[in-house]
């Protein structure tokens, strides 16, 4: 790897003009894309593919003149006949908007009649449905006045979700910009080379959104995947070229030649980084283990922001170097040029300090991690969506409306659970006997207002009305188990396929899914980790130090976050807390955080492993590798975890959950388990760092760095 990369410097070095025009056509040309690709993505993608939920919502969907799509139109208004008129009114003019909506039942209405609704369907994709509900909203929606309009439904609820979240994004991305710049010149001390490692983010994430909107036109891909790339990619493209960069000006300074230095630092530094790099890609990649289209698409834009920072870094990157040359220190801050920088010298006393008591500081940073954990241990997690929007916003005051004054708090129609009978063979018809009976059970239970059975092709849907919020507690994790159990016991099982779907069916089966692949994920993490750092680091303990320190760094960051959102410890600041995680965020943030924490892992042992190979003593190697690196990752944690912190401040639970999670377990991963639990360990261990058995050193892969000349 280090050969390759110096090749790539040495091409660069004579073709540093193209090079660099490469990637400027590549950014004009991703612009226009990058500026669309919102308009690609979906809201959907949280189905379990084979769950009852989702074999249920797919009959519906291709249900001729029907379809899964809700469409509900509720009207307030001073009288009845005024809210009568006014709903006939709307129903009208949603049909003209989309001729596809379906409105099969007759409207409901209040006791004093003055709030009506009335619910359509469509047979259309999630984002047409997304685009529909938005039609709607600006044709009929008025939220003040005598008379009031609102558009519910799914498709709506998760429209001003995407909505809060691009508004969000580009709230957190004007917060974190003047930070990073305020680090990068603190870092470096001079302009132009605070502008480089800016220049790389921007360029990775703009081609990475041109990219996005071609695989999100040819296949599904969340809406959350414009956080993803946001956030891993301002961060990591900062990460890698701050690690290259601070090489080459180290270099410099040791008074070598400008392409000399290039040379040096893509052969060290950038080994790290298409390291760290790929530790994250495959780390992400474990993600593909949950079977859930956002989960998995969320990944891949997380993957593909990474790998194109990683492509700027290993040739963008050094074509702009070897331009530049000792014209990378131009525009010097002046308070920052007075004295000569005393960090070596203070981290330097830092290490040593620990290695004297190695023992002791072990103890306590690991204690103090696993008394971080511990909250952990009591994680739950759910996926509900309405309550993770403003009380003010529209679709919250409707659904309020609807619930108070016409369905209860069950949502009516739109929150019952569906059980759906579909004859194994013969005509529907012959199953009404066992609904009927079927129904009449099921409506016994204490959760259940009543039943409807209405026929839907060749299938009979027993409508069972809820008492309870169907994204309730009671209704996802007692009810849809017990209702499953009973219809599964149920004879009519031997005549027809007997399915339980629904809002609350549907967040069950997710849960259910995602929890239940957790332990499959981290497993899938760990194994390639090590492997990755295994073969970086040509080391059989080094690996398993930085797994199981990383675990407990992401345990940690757990431990964070369910004292937050599960248990409420910061509702003293206004804050208000659901009481459960979002059900996707466990796996997320351990394999970004995972992935992400190796990046200081990799840079931090193999500026290591650099000097223990020229010089071979370990205390040695430790000490010197932290004193030349301490300052370039806390630096870069420092950019992370505001990048991940201003996230914090967004309105959406889920997005909170992750940027809190992220930056917590960045912050608790560089500077405690980085910079005392890594020195510690290394003292205790001794040479028994570098271990590696013969037989094995001749099977591994020789992708590293080329060891330094003696004594260098």
């Amino acid at each position: 790897m280090g050969r390759a990369l110096l090749l790539i410097s040495r091409i660069a070095a004579r073709r540093r003009r193209a090079f660099v025009l490469a990637w400027v056509v590549l950014l004009v040309v991703a612009l226009p894309f990058a500026g669309r690709a919102q308009s690609k993505l979906s809201n959907g993608g949280f189905d379990v593919p084979g769950a009852e939920s989702h074999r249920n919502l797919v009959y519906f969907q291709n249900l001729p003149r029907y379809g899964a799509q809700p469409f509900t139109l509720l009207v307030s208004a001073p009288t009845a006949d005024a809210a009568a008129a006014r709903l006939d009114a709307v129903r009208g003019e949603a049909l003209r908007v989309d001729g596809r909506i379906r409105f099969t039942t007759a409207p409901e209405a209040s006791p004093d009649g003055r709030t009506r609704e009335i619910t359509g369907y469509a047979s259309v994709s999630q984002n047409e449905a997304l685009a529909i509900s938005r039609d709607l909203a600006d044709r009929m929606q008025v939220t003040d006045g005598p008379t009031r309009v609102y558009v519910l439904g799914a498709p709506a609820l998760y429209a001003s979700f995407q909505h809060i979240i691009e508004q969000d994004l580009a709230r957190a991305e004007t917060l974190t910009a003047p930070f990073i710049a305020v680090v990068l010149v603190a870092l470096f001390g001079t302009l132009v080379a605070a502008t480089l490692p800016i220049a790389l983010a921007v360029a990775a994430v703009v081609i990475t959104f041109g990219i996005v909107f071609f695989v999100a036109s040819a296949t599904e891909m969340s809406v959350f995947v414009t956080t993803m790339v946001s956030m891993i990619g301002i961060g990591v493209a900062v990460d890698y070229s701050m690690f290259v960069l601070a090489r080459f000006r180290e270099e410099l300074q040791a008074g070598a030649d400008p392409d000399a230095a290039v040379d040096t630092a893509m052969r060290t530094s950038g080994t790290a980084v298409v390291f760290s790099g790929l530790t994250v890609v495959l780390a992400l990649l474990a993600l593909w283990i949950v079977p859930v289209r956002a989960v998995q698409s969320m990944a891949a834009g997380a993957m593909m922001v990474v790998a194109v920072a990683v492509l700027a870094s290993a040739t963008l990157l050094p074509a702009l170097l070897h331009m530049l040359g000792r014209r990378v220190d131009r525009g010097r801050v002046r308070r920052l040029r007075r004295g000569r920088d005393r960090s070596g010298e203070f981290w330097a006393g830092w290490v040593g300090g620990i290695m004297r008591r190695p023992l002791v500081w072990f103890c306590a940073s690991a204690g103090l991690l696993v008394a971080l954990t511990l909250p952990a241990l009591s994680l739950e997690t759910d996926n509900r969506t309405l309550e993770q929007m403003p009380r003010s916003s529209p679709i919250v005051v409707g659904n309020e409306i609807l619930s108070s004054r016409i369905t209860g708090p069950g949502q009516g129609e739109a929150g019952a659970v569906s059980v759906l009978l579909r004859p194994r063979s013969g005509d529907a018809s012959a199953l009404v006997p066992d609904a009927r009976r079927l129904a009449a059970e099921i409506g016994r239970d204490p959760l259940i207002q009543g039943t409807t059975i209405r026929r839907f092709g060749n299938a009979l849907n027993i409508q069972a009305l809820l008492r309870v919020d169907p994204e309730s507690e009671q209704a996802e994790n007692e009810l849809v188990p017990r209702l499953r159990t009973l219809i599964h016991a149920d004879p009519v099982q031997r005549r027809a396929t007997a399915n339980a779907g629904g809002i609350s069916a549907f967040n069950y089966d997710l849960n259910q899914e995602v929890g239940s692949d957790l332990w499959m994920v981290i497993a899938a993490v760990i194994v390639l980790a090590y492997v990755v750092l295994l073969v970086l680091l040509r080391s059989v303990l080094l690996p398993l130090k930085a797994v199981v320190m990383n675990l407990l760094s992401v345990g940690a960051a757990y431990g964070v976050i369910v004292a937050i959102f599960q248990w409420g410890w910061l509702d003293f600041t206004g804050f208000h807390h659901l009481g459960h995680l979002n059900t996707i965020n466990p796996s997320l943030i351990l394999a970004i955080t995972f992935g992400l924490s190796m990046d200081y892992e990799v840079f931090l042992l193999t500026r290591i492993r650099e000097r223990y190979e020229a010089h071979g003593s370990n205390e040695r190697a430790v000490a010197e590798g932290i004193a030349s690196s301490a300052r370039i990752i806390t630096s870069a944690a420092a950019i992370m975890v505001v990048v991940f912190g201003s996230f914090a401040l967004t309105g959406v639970p889920t997005i909170k959950e992750i940027g809190v999670g992220l930056a917590s377990a960045i912050a608790i991963d560089a500077t405690l388990t980085r910079l005392v639990l890594v020195p510690a360990t290394m003292r205790l261990l001794g040479d028994w760092n570098w271990w590696l058995p013969s037989w094995l050193d001749r099977r591994l892969p020789q992708l590293a760095h080329e060891a330094p000349a003696a004594g260098d």
